[in-house]
């Protein structure tokens, strides 16, 4: 600023000033293209603050809205009933991998030609319960927890769900239970 009203203070002591000392736009001296160039510079600053703001009101309507068709949003949702996603009869697949503490189970459409679905072996998933025959635990949902990921590439989605149940094997008390379900296509794994 005080540059600015030192060069006021020298072109109103010298309103002649031949045309060697005016630059190419026709301006007097060297103080207006200074003038000119903190104005431009202001204009700037303001221009890059609009751009800021309307990409925080970008992010933030994103957020808002966000929902399945953004891919790689994750929502968490907590309800009291299974969601459609993980809901059907649900084939023994590959068994229980020990090192990952978890049981694998595929949709019959999932499973490799020349193999059967052991009958014997099947989850039933239902909105309220889902029930183990092979292990005769019938387990009620108390609270699922959701979460589903889309990878950016291939648009497809897993689904995930946190479950807190109350389970009874055959006559026995119930235990309160919790288990992981992660689906990805055809593929269900229970830990």
């Amino acid at each position: 600023m005080a540059a600015t009203n030192k060069c006021l203070a020298r072109s109103n002591k010298s309103r002649h000033v031949s045309s060697a000392t005016k630059d190419t736009n026709g301006h007097r001296g060297s103080c207006v293209g200074r003038k000119r160039a903190q104005l431009l510079a202001q204009l700037r600053e303001v221009e890059k603050e609009n751009e800021m703001r309307k990409v925080l009101l970008a992010a933030i309507a994103l957020a808002a809205l966000s929902g399945s068709a953004y891919a790689g949003v994750t929502i968490d949702q907590t309800t009291k009933t299974m969601s459609a996603d993980f809901a059907g009869e649900w084939c023994y697949g590959d068994g229980y991998d020990a090192q990952l503490k978890s049981t694998n189970f595929k949709l019959p459409s999932w499973i490799e030609e020349g193999k059967d679905c052991d009958k014997s072996k099947i989850l039933s998933i239902s909105k309220d319960y889902f029930y183990f025959n092979h292990t005769g635990y019938f387990c009620s949902v108390v609270s699922a927890k959701y979460s589903h990921d889309t990878a950016p590439l291939s648009g497809k989605t897993a689904y995930m769900v946190n479950v807190v149940a109350k389970c009874q094997k055959d006559s026995s008390a119930q235990k309160t239970m919790t288990f992981e379900f992660f689906r990805y296509k055809g593929n269900l794994e229970i830990k």
